[in-house]
């Protein structure tokens, strides 16, 4: 498209800020993504698509600053997040982690196996609770909707 390939600067883009379809800017690996683009326009952008986009100065810092406006799924799925166990384990809570193993397999062997394990077993303790509630009502009416699953 033709608006990728525009001059991108910081002064074009604050000329232009009522103009702009900011969903649309949101997806554009092209801006000249910085803490300060960010930070200038929080309430305008389209937080699912940034959360998605490759080209932001990804790090610690920048994912705690706007935790409460990422997608986090979409956040999960994107390859070019800073991946160490430090961020898993300080976001847990809010990753989704089949997005973050589907589409992030390949980092997991950066991880040591002893890290995984040790995320893992936070969520193993919540799905362990989950099968025994299935197997407590495993001879229940299968058309009742009063289940948690």
């Amino acid at each position: 498209s033709t608006i990728e390939a525009l001059p991108w600067s910081l002064e074009l883009v604050e000329r232009f800020k009522d103009r702009w379809d900011w969903q649309r800017l949101a997806k554009i690996e092209t801006l000249p993504w910085s803490l300060e683009l960010i930070e200038s326009y929080k309430e305008r952008w389209d937080w699912s698509d940034v959360s998605a986009n490759t080209a932001l100065p990804w790090s610690l810092d920048l994912i705690e600053c706007y935790k409460s406006r990422w997608n986090w799924r979409n956040l999960s799925y994107n390859k070019a997040v800073p991946w160490t166990l430090e961020l898993i384990e300080r976001f847990e809570d809010r990753l989704h982690f089949g997005s973050l193993f589907i589409k992030n397999g390949e980092l997991l062997p950066l991880l040591r196996p002893t890290h995984v394990v040790e995320v893992m077993a936070h969520h193993l303790v919540e799905l362990e609770s989950i099968n025994r509630v299935k197997n407590e009502h495993a001879n229940d009416d299968p058309d009742d909707d009063s289940l948690p699953f």
